[in-house]
Order: C-alpha cells, then structure tokens, then sequence
C-alpha cells in the first residue's frame, strides 16, 4: 500500500509518501540427502589388486558396478550388490578374484604365546598365561589391573595371529608413587611443533554378503607407527567367510578399513509327519498305513478310505491341522459289515403259518434256512436261495406250504405265490415241490413236541381191547 499522495504540487515545507511493502514468504529448499557406493577389486585373501571406484549421488538414483577383467587372476564371486539404488550412508561392492596359479597347501603347524606381568623389575606380579593354537589363528591378551601398580607398556602385540614356535608379549607396571609436588603431575611441554606425534585411525567394519551392515563398527586411533590387530567377531546367526583388508599393521595418517564379510547361516526346514492308520475293532490293520510329511506349520489332510465291506465306527486323533515336530498320528477304525436272512414259513395264501427264523453273520460267511414240518401241510414252493453268503442287503427266504389233501377231495395243484419283500437286486430262487412226501414226524408248532403216528395208532387199539376185556372178560395180551 501507500501513505500520502503519490501526485500533486509542491508545498512549502515537506511531504512524505511512503510505500509499505511485505516481505515474501519462500518455501523451504528440502535437503538433499546423499548416498556413496565404494567399490572393491580383491583376491581371496583380501588383497587389493585393482583400483577401487567410489561414487557419491543422491539417495534413489540408480547405480550399476562393472565386473573387470583383471590380468593373472580368475572372478570367483561378489559381496554386495551389483546394481541398485543409493542409500543414506555408504555401500560396499566387494569383487572377489583368485590367482590363476595354484597355491601351496600350507602344512598345519601349531605355534604358542606366553603372557608376561611384570614390574620394571622384572619381578613377575601374577602367573603367565599360556596358549597354544594353530598358526594364522587369532589371538588375543588382556591388560590387567593391579592393585598399587599403574600400566607403564607392553613388549609385543596386543593381539595378532599365532606364529610357528613361540611368541612373547610382556606388560610391564611401575609402582605408584606419591607426588608430593603438583608439578611432576603436569605434562611435559612440547617446545616445537616438530615434536607433535601425529595419529592414525583403524576402521574395522562388519558385513554380509550382500554389503548390509550387521555389527556396530569398531574405530581405534594411536601414534602413527604403532601397531594394530584386527580380529573376526562371532556374530549370532552368522558365519566368518573372509576379510578385505590387513588384518594387522602399523597405524598411518588418515584411516585404515578393515572389512570382515559374513555369510548368513540358513535355518534348517523342520518337518513333521502325519501317519495314517487303518485297522478294524480288534487292531488288525486293514490297510497299510499312509505317511504324509510336510513343514511345520503347513496344513495336512488325512484320507478316509472307503474299505470294501467294511464300515467306520471311529476316528481316533484330528483329521486336519498342521504338522509339527512331534509325529502325527490318526486311526481310522471300522468294523465288517453284517447280513440278515430272514426265513418265512407261509401257506399257499400267504398266511403265515410259523414265526419268522432271522439269522445274522458277517458278509461273505455262510448261511443256511432250515426247512419246517407243520402238521397237516405239505412243502410245496420255495422262494429264494436256501443257503448262500451274507449280503450288505436283507436276504428273504419264503417256504410255502398248502394242506394236505383229505380222501374224497382232490389234490391242488402247486400254486407259486407272490411274496412282497424287499428286492435284493440278486433275484430270488424258486423251488416247487411236485410231489408231496410222507413225514412220519410232525412240528407241533410253538411246542416242539414230536410225536409218532405209529404210535398213536397203537395206543389206540390197546385201549379199545381194554373196553371190550371189561365186559367179557377176555385177556388180551399187548403185542
């Protein structure tokens, strides 16, 4: 806006216009993030034996490493990727070579360290610790603490591999002393700037084989010309597979990486198994048994068989659910199917003339009906089969009859007559008896007694001779 007029004339004195601007408001630039790719070209021994690329560009770009065709030396594999997109931080690409000529297998030897703790007096303040190992084996030593003594140096490395025969490293402590003046506690000055010892960095990082990060990253600085030594850590779920690097050195300005490559251990598939049993009531098997194995945790189904002439009474364990490490076991129990014969005695007419005869077995045994005498009535038709093998259906066995003819009246013929049973679907057997025969025995039914007609004849006669004895007088002998 504006204060004042912006046009007019001159007055005496002074007028003021003022024009009022805002300030605008910018969007914020977003930080670009950045990501690096390093690039290694090493024998199986981690030996650099061709210049290393590194590469710098924003986070998401693409990258692509090359492969190179090194001069005396045989591509073996790559740690890392080989393409990909940059990542905050940094990304390591390892090309692994070997040489084309073939090495020496090195002869296994043994080599041993002993661990001195002395005073400057060369008196010993604690027992030496001694190791043995194979040769090229880290090892490691501990600087200890003792009381009223104070760490003066060491003679040997720290830590390193283990050599043939035998290799010493001494720590030497001095006696603590009181200082009575403050000066022997400051420290000493250094006139010239020549003097100032100038420091290194060692730089020990742990990877897979894939180039991911999978331990903290150990730094260490010292005096140029010291020595350092490097050591694999035991890394869970992880194994050791090679190194970039020296593993052991003097330290030098500016850093030193040491890079130890993992592989990851892979898990072993844990199965299960799922047995299937097939038995009857008594534990007799009736099929072999199925074995089904899957991982754990996968789902499994049984099968229920169907067992000729058999039904299943029972299912002892779970028919479906996953496998686990401890077997699985399912029984499928069943039990032989049973036949009925039902034998029917009838007239002509389709009366029944005696009870029903049922009998039961198991399918495929035998059977057999009886036929039955009934006083008065005569056999003359049979439907169905008289003896056979049980069957899944009902088996219908009719034995029909018709009364004997008295003097005086003719004889029927044989009349087959229709039984309303169910149809087995097999068809019935029909006899027809032609001729009928002479059965001295009669069933009495419902009282199973049998008596002879013989015999009634006799009796018969003996009585009547008694009656007529009465009156005359006459003995009759019986014959």
């Amino acid at each position: 806006t504006v204060v004042g007029k912006v046009s007019g004339n001159y007055k005496e004195g002074v007028q003021e216009v003022i024009y009022i601007y805002e300030k605008e408001q910018t969007q914020p630039v977003p930080e670009k993030k950045y990501g690096t790719v390093n690039v290694h070209y090493v024998d199986t021994e981690g030996n650099k034996i061709s210049g290393d690329v590194t590469t710098t560009k924003e986070v998401g770009e693409t990258y692509e490493t090359e492969k190179r065709n090194i001069t005396g030396y045989k591509y073996v594999t790559v740690v890392g990727k080989v393409s990909g997109n940059y990542k905050e931080g940094v990304q390591e690409v390892i090309y692994i070579y070997e040489k084309e000529q073939t090495q020496p297998v090195p002869e296994i030897e043994k080599g041993t360290i002993i661990i001195h703790y002395v005073d400057t007096d060369g008196n010993y303040l604690t027992n030496d610790i001694i190791e043995t190992n194979t040769v090229g084996e880290s090892y490691t030593s501990e600087q200890k603490s003792f009381d009223n003594y104070e760490f003066v140096t060491i003679i040997g490395n720290r830590s390193g591999l283990f050599q043939k025969g035998t290799y010493e490293v001494t720590y030497i402590y001095k006696k603590k002393v009181s200082c009575p003046e403050k000066e022997c506690e400051k420290p000493p000055v250094c006139p010239t700037p020549e003097c100032e010892q100038k420091e290194g960095t060692v730089i020990v990082r742990f990877i897979d084989t894939e180039g991911n990060v999978i331990s903290q990253e150990i730094k260490t600085k010292d005096e140029v010309g010291q020595k350092y030594q490097t050591v694999p850590k035991t890394i869970p779920g992880y194994t050791y597979k090679t190194v970039f690097g020296d593993e052991s050195g003097k330290y030098v300005e500016g850093e030193i990486e040491v890079i130890y490559i993992y592989e990851k251990i892979k898990e072993p598939v844990k199965t299960g198994k799922v047995i299937t049993h097939y038995i009857d009531e008594t534990g007799t098997k009736l099929l072999e048994d199925k074995i089904s194995e899957g991982k754990v945790s996968d789902p499994y189904k049984t099968i229920k068989e169907d067992i000729d002439k058999y039904e299943l009474i029972e299912v002892k364990g779970k028919e479906t659910g996953e496998y686990s490490e401890k077997d699985t076991e399912v029984t499928y129990v069943s039990r032989k199917l049973k036949g009925k014969v039902i034998a029917h005695y009838v007239d002509i007419y389709g009366n029944m003339i005696g009870y029903d005869r049922t009998s039961e077995g198991y399918i495929d045994d035998k059977y057999e009906t009886t036929k039955r005498l009934f006083r008065g009535y005569e056999l003359v038709q049979i439907v169905g089969d008289v003896n056979g093998l049980y069957t899944k259906e009902d088996i219908h066995v009719t034995y029909i009859y018709q009364k004997k003819s008295t003097s005086g009246e003719e004889k029927q013929d044989p009349v087959v007559v229709p039984i309303n049973k169910p149809e087995s679907g097999t068809g019935h057997k029909t006899t027809i008896i032609t001729e009928a025969k002479d059965y001295s025995a009669i069933e009495i039914p419902n009282t199973g007694i049998q008596v002879e007609q013989k015999n009634y004849l006799l009796l018969f006669i003996i009585l009547a001779v008694a009656i007529i004895s009465g009156y005359t007088g006459i003995k009759l002998t019986e014959e």
